[in-house]
């Protein structure tokens, strides 16, 4: 009943966005009501298909967002997109926390789900946080894009300091375009422990490749310095940072510097 309740609100007042959280919490094993499901996962499955059915019947004839945040990563096809790991917020320690999530969970975005969801892209200020460094702010974008490309805005833009923010790094229409592609980043590096990936590959056309560098460290620069054949690139190529419009050659090696916190997203072009 409550569902019921919840979903006619929904519909009634011409929301076309929905998210669901703690769904693993509809998964958990137990005794049920209906005494013919035995397991957690039929119960999900159950409350899952009326909660769809439900929703669709209501927004008929408009299109309607779900997405699932804490839940099962199967059984799947009740969400267009699933969060990829739990909270994400502005710092330099959330996007690592991101992108060591994106490092193991990539496969799962355009295949099980459409989009994985990095959360919010706040840029300046986390709600109870300092305010980032335009730095930080870059790599939480850049960390969403290659994330899969689902953007939500989340900052404060009642302070004046986080409207010039995001003014400024949401003003950048390569990384808007990229981002809409719905890129398939994969990760460069496999097994990385528990930290963050930093170096992500996305191979738009055989002649067209992105490749997002992260630096984590607050303090020292990273000087990139990759093989070229290792990112399964050959011959020559145009390089174009999205970010700072800095133009380079690549041929046997992929060197680039980038600054404490910062990263690098790179546009290549085969000449």
């Amino acid at each position: 009943q409550r569902i019921d309740e919840k979903l006619k609100q929904f519909a009634d007042q011409g929301f076309d966005y929905i998210k669901l959280d703690f769904l693993t919490h509809g998964a958990m094993e137990g005794k049920h009501f209906d005494s013919s499901i035995t397991t957690g996962t039929a119960a999900y499955n159950y409350g899952m298909k009326y909660f769809t059915k439900n929703l669709f019947a209501r927004t008929a004839g408009r299109p309607f967002f779900v997405s699932l945040s804490i839940a099962p990563l199967f059984p799947h096809g009740y969400g267009h997109s699933r969060r990829i790991s739990c909270d994400v917020f502005a710092d330099i320690g959330a996007s690592e926390y991101l992108l060591n999530s994106q490092n193991y969970g990539w496969w799962s975005g355009g295949r099980i789900y459409k989009f994985n969801d990095p959360d919010s892209s706040c840029v300046y200020q986390a709600e109870g946080e300092r305010p980032t460094t335009e730095a930080e702010g870059r790599t939480r974008l850049t960390a969403s894009v290659v994330s899969g490309g689902m953007i939500l805005q989340g900052d404060n833009l009642t302070n004046p300091d986080a409207r010039k923010r995001v003014a400024a790094i949401f003003s950048n229409k390569s990384v808007l375009e990229l981002a809409s592609k719905v890129p398939n980043f994969r990760p460069v590096m496999g097994d990385i422990g528990d930290v963050g990936g930093d170096l992500f590959l996305y191979r738009q056309s055989p002649d067209t490749v992105y490749v997002a560098a992260f630096n984590f460290d607050k303090k020292r620069v990273r000087a990139l310095n990759e093989s070229a054949l290792r990112l399964g690139l050959t011959g020559t190529w145009s390089a174009e940072e999205l970010w700072t419009g800095t133009k380079t050659t690549v041929g046997t090696q992929l060197k680039w510097n980038v600054g404490p916190t910062d990263c690098a997203l790179l546009k290549l072009n085969r000449m």
